[in-house]
Order: C-alpha cells, then sequence, then structure tokens
C-alpha cells in the first residue's frame, strides 16, 4: 500500500526520470552523511558505554562494602 502511494507522490511531483536520478543521488548522499555522522559519533557513544558499565558495579559494591563495615547506615544508603 505504501508503495503505491510513493508511486503516486513521484507522479504528482513529476519525479520520474532525470528528476527521478536526481532524487536518487540526494538520498544515496544523505545515506553517507547519515552513516558519516553515526560514525564519528560512535566512539564517543562506546565509551560512555564501557564507563556505565563499569562504574554502576563498582558503586554497588563499594556502597556493600560500606555498609558492612558500618561506615554508612543503611538509612543514609
Amino acid at each position: 500500500m505504501e508503495y503505491i502511494n510513493g508511486i503516486k507522490t513521484f507522479k504528482l511531483y513529476n519525479l520520474t526520470g532525470v528528476k527521478f536520478k536526481i532524487l536518487s543521488d540526494s538520498f544515496i548522499n544523505l545515506k553517507k552523511e547519515s552513516i558519516r555522522l553515526e560514525l564519528s559519533i560512535a566512539p564517543f557513544s562506546i565509551l560512555f558505554s564501557i564507563a556505565t558499565s563499569l562504574i554502576i558495579p563498582i558503586a554497588l559494591t563499594v556502597g556493600t562494602v560500606m555498609i558492612q563495615n558500618s561506615d554508612l547506615s543503611p538509612q543514609a544508603f
């Protein structure tokens, strides 16, 4: 159904032939730019994921040890 509606839209705006080639090239450029942008922030995303994965267990362990050593009361924790 969406495919048929899409064809109607292309015909409505006369996006066939050469104009479709321009539209197709625009989509290809958009795809390349989107991938480039996502790859540019991937290292930060990976570092954040690693940091979060490490900090939560460390915080839980430190809190448990502090409660067991009576350095921290359960009400304050």
